[in-house]
């Protein structure tokens, strides 16, 4: 098992559990006390768990501004986002021009579009890895926005990346999103990022959002939009009867898919 998917796993075991001492990490993951050491000293660092004296604990109030790093995102409920990135593929027709926002979930919307032979289907995007995964589409055309790097997590932005969107229009835009709620509507743990996705929806005929059920019910830093903004969203089913009822009442188009756990 790689670090990153370790260190992913025993993040949700304590999410489950509250506390689990390191003596119960060895006997799960077979691996030296030394080792899971390091690997609540890096998660502590993110600011995901809380070391204490012998083990771990569950930070049940993480800040609105938090955000983890892409290694450890990249993990976090992976069969979500690849069954949301499955149906999200099913969305873009050939001869479109799409937005992927930056992100884990729309890294996997990448990776899908990789093998479906679209014509004629240009995907903008300011996320270095959805780049990366692209290059080698011939069937594609990718346009990266230029900017400033946010380290460790990929991500372009700054004036150089509003100045390119403000020039633009396209089809749709696969919206990424740190928190949602009925009340706040999108919101992200980053100010930066929350112009670049302003202007993203603002300059999308359709706003297609894309987010597993952990992320509702929650509220980050910064808001990005309400539910007018919104035209369709894809989730798991693992999301809650309030919220479907809440969609239905809005009058938002929306679609829920079951992960295949292969583990």
């Amino acid at each position: 098992m790689l670090q990153a998917e370790r260190q992913t796993n025993i993040f949700k075991l304590i999410k489950e559990k509250s506390f689990l001492t390191i003596k119960e990490f060895e006997d799960i993951f077979h691996v030296s006390s030394i080792t899971i050491r390091r690997d609540l000293k890096e998660l502590s660092k993110q600011g995901l768990i809380k070391q204490v004296h012998g083990g771990a604990a569950d930070i049940t109030s993480l800040s609105t501004s938090f955000e983890p790093l892409y290694k450890t995102k990249l993990y976090l409920n992976f069969e979500k986002k690849e069954a949301i990135a499955k149906k999200a593929v099913e969305f873009i027709d050939s001869g479109e021009t799409i937005i992927l926002d930056s992100g884990t979930t729309t890294l996997q919307i990448a990776i899908k579009l990789k093998n479906k032979r679209f014509k004629d289907v240009g995907i903008v995007t300011n996320d270095i890895k959805i780049a990366d995964e692209l290059c080698t589409a011939e069937h594609l055309e990718v346009i990266v926005l230029g900017g400033i790097l946010r380290k460790f997590l990929y991500t372009l932005f700054g004036s150089f990346t509003i100045d390119f969107l403000e020039q633009i229009k396209v089809n749709k835009f696969f919206l990424a999103a740190d928190a949602i709620s009925k009340e706040n509507g999108i919101s992200n743990a980053n100010i930066e990022e929350v112009s670049i996705k302003k202007l993203m929806i603002q300059n999308s005929q359709n706003v297609i959002l894309v987010a597993d059920s952990t992320k509702f019910n929650t509220d980050a830093f910064c808001r990005v939009c309400g539910w007018e903004k919104i035209n369709s969203i894809i989730t798991d089913d693992k999301i809650s009867d309030d919220y479907i009822k809440f969609f239905k009442e809005i009058n938002i188009n929306y679609q829920i898919v079951s992960p295949v756990n292969n583990k």
